[in-house]
């Protein structure tokens, strides 16, 4: 990715502290901090300081989302996914929302990061998180099985916003 050397990339560090703090605040499985839209996407606006996210959902069983971080009302960073639940006989919807909150919400307190990959065991069902990249650009899929079966999976990719790039 080729920047203008006359601009300046967001802090990387501070972005990612925000992210962090961000997803653990518009967290699924209560949908306490959701608002529907007219459109009937739950939203969720979580700001501090310059910055402030906007995650964006659309349907509950199988999922589409948007997340945006802007600093000083101007986009820097997105993210995409789309989540399917494979089994819907085997597998509800309140426990995938359970299993992926409980397993990032340990990647994110105990290692302090949202990429990499993560494995975790949650009730007997295995969530694991396999990507590649960093905040500037990443791309990944997210699965939770029992034994050899998938039951849920979610696939995710985003990053900086380069007309983001703003002057200190």
């Amino acid at each position: 990715m080729s920047l203008d050397p006359h601009l300046v990339q967001p802090d990387l560090t501070a972005l990612e502290s925000f992210i962090l703090k961000a997803k653990s605040v518009s967290g699924r499985v209560s949908d306490a901090n959701m608002a529907e839209n007219q459109l009937g996407a739950l939203e969720c606006v979580y700001t501090e300081g310059p910055y402030t996210f906007h995650g964006s959902y659309f349907g509950k069983v199988d999922q589409i989302g948007q997340e945006l971080i802007f600093f000083k009302d101007s986009p820097i960073w997105g993210a995409n996914h789309y989540a399917k639940l494979i089994d819907k006989q085997a597998f509800s919807l309140r426990k995938a929302e359970e299993v992926v909150a409980v397993s990032r919400s340990a990647c994110y307190y105990q290692e302090h990061r949202f990429l990499g990959r993560w494995h975790y065991e949650v009730d007997g069902y295995s969530y694991e998180d396999d990507n590649s990249g960093d905040v500037r650009f990443f791309q990944g899929m997210q699965t939770i099985s029992n034994g050899e079966k998938l039951l849920y999976l979610i696939y995710y990719h985003g990053g900086l916003i380069e007309t983001a790039l703003v002057e200190s």
